[in-house]
């Protein structure tokens, strides 16, 4: 299709000028051929979108739920589930910028100022609007978005992008708006991680090494949300909890980010392990996740989101060795979905 048939809010984000988007390199992604992109549009890898397309369908799934009376227990639970989805986007949200500066930093001048300058184009605009409107409805209907108070102070951190780390300011804006808070964290971080992990000998394995890094990151993070934690909850002081602060402060998604960096480097790098143990290590992985979920323990939701992010690496590591087609059917339509996968996540807090 056509650039000039696509949907404006596609045409807009798709539009690669003066190097403010991203231009993955073609063949990075251990997946089947496709087509070159069309003359001046960026190309996004299908598996990526695909990824995003699934796990905004399971925010979505996560968020009507609450809404919708008389469901059964298990429909309920595997749709309370999708709040996993959060973690998904995470993972592609990992691989995306690790493609982009593959390419780019060879020839690009200052590339971490450009690169931190697309991401922040990319998120910014359609996330201020988003900002705007619940402020407003925030002012006109108190407590219809959001229980939270809607003061300057949580107003101006978000729109800094460091609501992540202000406990008051995490969800009280946009609902939901911590995720996007601790994208733009790992955006910040991101030069320094790639340097890192470009500091690895060629031959290393990298899955693993990075897995490593992903359990020191894990273990500093819980160190120092605890200690948030024990500032902020006394009641509950020792307890990351679903859904609390300590729970959406970047540090403890921060291990997910880095296990989808590793899967750009395994993908890239090193031949992966046979399709059936992949599919073993995901259930394996998932099932974890879902005991987390259920039991009590007073860190299970500062370990959930690296449990479910090995999930969803498992996944992503099956849907690259599949030979789908991309541009037809139920894939396509998913791709589809999971290129406006930001706009729907920032707009549809204002219905669900």
């Amino acid at each position: 299709m056509h650039e000039d048939k696509q949907p404006w809010c596609v045409n807009f984000v798709r539009r690669d000028r003066d190097h403010w988007q991203d231009k993955p390199t073609p063949g990075a992604w251990a997946a089947p051929a496709r087509p070159a992109p069309e003359p001046g549009r960026a190309e996004m890898l299908p598996e990526i979108d695909a990824l995003r397309g699934l796990a905004i369908l399971m925010v979505l799934a996560s968020h009507v739920a609450l809404v919708m009376p008389g469901l059964s227990a298990p429909v309920l639970a595997l749709a309370r589930f999708g709040q996993m989805g959060v973690q998904l986007f995470f993972v592609a949200s990992a691989c995306t910028p690790c493609l982009s500066w593959r390419q780019r930093r060879q020839d690009e001048p200052q590339p971490v100022q450009r690169f931190l300058a697309r991401r922040f184009f990319r998120l910014a605009p359609l996330y201020f609007l988003g900002v705007a409107i619940c402020a407003g409805l925030h002012y006109s209907q108190p407590g219809v978005v959001a229980a939270a108070p809607c003061t300057a102070t949580n107003v101006l951190a978000n729109l800094l992008f460091v609501h992540g780390f202000v406990p008051a300011a995490q969800n009280s804006i946009v609902p939901g708006g911590w995720s996007i808070g601790v994208e733009m964290a790992f955006y910040a971080l991101f030069p320094l991680l790639i340097w890192a992990q470009a500091a690895l000998p060629e031959n290393a394995a990298a899955l693993p090494v990075a897995l490593c890094g992903a359990a020191v990151g894990l273990a500093v993070g819980l160190e120092l949300e605890l200690a948030l934690n024990l500032g902020m909850q006394a009641a509950t002081a020792g307890v990351v909890a679903n859904n609390s602060a300590a729970y959406f402060h970047p540090l403890n998604q921060l291990p997910v980010f880095l296990i989808g960096m590793a899967l750009f480097q395994c993908q890239g790098r090193a031949a992966l392990p046979r399709l059936w143990l992949i599919a073993a290590f995901g259930v394996a992985s998932l099932l974890t996740t879902a005991l987390l979920w259920r039991n009590r323990l007073a860190l299970a939701f500062a370990l959930l989101p690296t449990t479910a992010g090995l999930a969803f690496v498992a996944l992503a590591c099956i849907a690259s060795r599949l030979p789908l087609r991309w541009g037809e059917g139920l894939p396509a339509r998913l791709c589809a979905v999971g290129r406006l996968s930001f706009a729907i996540y920032v707009i549809h807090v204002l219905f669900a």
